[in-house]
């Protein structure tokens, strides 16, 4: 369990009536007893008092003072409640396609893509290694329809400050390619085999998972290596990983961003057309129903798609995807897209059983609003609460600043 160290969380809970704290002594005329803490104060008259205390190492919040619940005192009043504050850190997994055409030439594809990842400085796993666990997994298919193994997957368990275990295996690949090689690209089959792995995997504590897909090219599928059919394989793979809660961004170079990839029209949506498919598929959005044709290909013996499409009443989504056509634009894509999963997640050790618009959020003193796209919510667990937007932003970027939380004792209770 990783304790919070840089943001400077504080979460606390005022205590107010008896289910929710334990009983203890409570000062005539509203007053409250002193709290274990450095910046105590008081109530008068039932009111709310003010919020005072320290962060300790641990990542705990003495309270300041205790309600009295009325002039006369209150005998139900509570003793000083401490709440322990995690940040919830996100886990993702870097899928980079491994097929030859990622070598084709490499210099533009393989070698760029490498080292905005695992620049030992400045890259993006370097950078972020104590923020996300990431795991690591390239794919591709060797022999296809002749190689039972397919999909050929190299991985790397999550972790975090997991950059060694990472690069050691990455450069691996990129020296084991040599000019003749024919390596297929069965993107769906390797995001079923990653995405039931990911889904296994217990984060303490736990926290959002989410897949990066980067590919150079179409998919084709383990059962056939032409046509590069294999679009509904790989959507319905990401949408089986969106139901067990993993998020899939789709990130294009090369080829696939510019062309069709050798991708012909009735074998489904190619290019830049899948890309958005993808990223539709991976938050849950309606996915763009292929030409009826796809059905009759190779990769779809049974003649039925597997995936989930919209039907002709229903808008697509317009998810956002991820493109690059140089090396410095993709280091811009990359680092933005994984900035956005570095959590702005906070898990408490107390329960909202009630109206959590009655909490209390602040950065650095300043009052966050409560269910609003640039301020905070409460997660459907009831233990987390999530800044969004430019609240999240705003934390993110200023590492010592601190952000307050607190509830009445008859909207949250301990875990």
């Amino acid at each position: 369990m990783k304790a919070l160290a840089w943001s400077g969380v504080v979460v606390g809970a005022l205590c107010s009536v008896a289910p929710a704290c334990s009983a203890g002594s409570s000062g005539g005329g509203g007053g409250g007893a002193a709290a274990t803490g450095s910046g105590a104060a008081s109530s008068t008259g039932g009111t709310q008092p003010n919020l005072g205390g320290s962060v300790s190492p641990g990542g705990t919040f003495g309270l300041g003072g205790l309600d009295g619940g009325g002039s006369g005192g209150n005998p139900m009043g509570c003793n000083d409640l401490s709440i322990e504050t995690k940040e919830v850190t996100p886990t993702v997994l870097l899928l980079v396609d491994n097929s030859s055409s990622m070598f084709e030439p490499r210099e533009t594809l393989w070698d760029p893509l490498y080292n905005v990842l695992m620049k030992p400085t400045d890259g993006i796993v370097a950078s972020l290694q104590n923020k996300v666990r990431f795991g690591f997994t390239s794919y591709r298919g060797e022999k296809v329809n002749a190689d039972p193994a397919c999909p050929n997957l190299f991985e790397v368990d999550y972790n975090l400050d997991n950059f060694d275990a990472i690069n050691a295996v990455y450069q691996k690949q990129g020296q084991e390619f040599m000019p003749g090689l024919k390596w297929e690209t069965p993107t769906g089959a390797a995001i079923v085999k990653a995405a039931a792995k990911l889904a296994a995997y217990e984060a303490d504590p736990p926290g959002p998972k989410y897949i990066v897909l980067v590919t150079d090219g179409n998919p084709n599928t383990c059962g056939a290596i032409d046509p590069q059919c294999g679009s509904d394989e790989s959507i319905k793979a990401v949408q089986d990983a969106k139901a067990a809660g993993i998020g899939t961004f789709a990130v294009g170079i090369g080829d696939i961003v510019t062309t069709n990839s050798g991708c012909e029209a009735q074998w489904g949506r190619c290019g830049a057309l899948h890309l958005q498919d993808l990223a539709n598929a991976g938050q849950g959005l309606p996915v763009a129903a292929p030409p009826d044709t796809l059905r009759y290909q190779a990769c779809t013996p049974t003649q039925m798609l597997a995936g989930k499409y919209a039907s002709p009443a229903e808008t697509p989504g317009t998810a956002k995807y991820f493109t690059a056509a140089n090396a410095a634009e993709l280091e811009t894509a990359l680092k933005g897209l994984l900035n956005s999963v570095v959590s702005c997640t906070y898990d408490m050790n107390a329960t909202v059983v009630g109206d959590a618009s009655l909490g209390t959020v602040r950065i650095d003193g300043t009052d966050v609003p409560y269910n609003d796209a640039n301020g905070w919510k409460l997660e459907d667990s009831k233990v987390q609460i999530t800044l969004q937007g430019t609240a999240c932003a705003t934390f993110k970027s200023k590492p010592g600043s601190k952000l307050e939380v607190s509830f009445p004792c008859k909207v949250a209770v301990p875990k």
